[in-house]
């Protein structure tokens, strides 16, 4: 799925494997061809949570060279509506599509400004990441800290 995130000519695809984890990919514009990776997918960082009401969600996040920050991810159940907060950010809302041919899973994401997700940023001014349903009920509210683990990338 393209998302309209762009760094330079490439724009930031998601795609679901067969067991429902999360690959990305980059979209040349130019070139109307994939990029397999850029060099910045090395610096993704992702926090992930298993099982409880949303079931598994994924967000992940790359910092682009002009210093947004690019986050993205999914939730294995039906968002309504997806914010993300952070201590001196303005509040944003994420783009959200369900994703083709698996209407359980929500795609979200988003081009920001803020302090990027990481082990050296204190708990108070991390980004938080509400997952709302249709009704406006919280779903999950994940705080925003890197995963050990590294992202698996498409």
């Amino acid at each position: 799925m393209r998302t309209g995130l762009r760094v330079d000519a490439d724009e930031l695809v998601l795609a679901l494997d067969r067991d429902r984890n999360l690959w990305t990919s980059w979209w040349n514009t130019r070139t109307q061809d994939y990029d397999r990776r850029l060099e910045l997918d090395e610096q993704t960082r992702r926090a992930e949570k298993g099982g409880g009401t949303a079931g598994r969600f994924q967000v992940r996040e790359v910092v682009t060279p002009d210093g947004r920050l690019l986050t993205y991810g999914y939730a294995l159940t039906r968002v309504g509506v997806a914010t993300i907060v952070q201590d001196g950010a303005p509040r944003v809302s994420t783009a959200l599509r369900p994703y083709p041919g698996d209407q359980e899973v929500t795609l979200f994401w988003v081009s920001r400004r803020g302090v990027p997700m990481s082990k050296d940023v204190p708990d108070g001014k991390r980004a938080v990441c509400t997952l709302y349903r249709q009704d406006g009920t919280v779903i999950d509210q994940p705080t925003l800290k890197e995963d050990t683990a590294r992202p698996q990338e498409g």
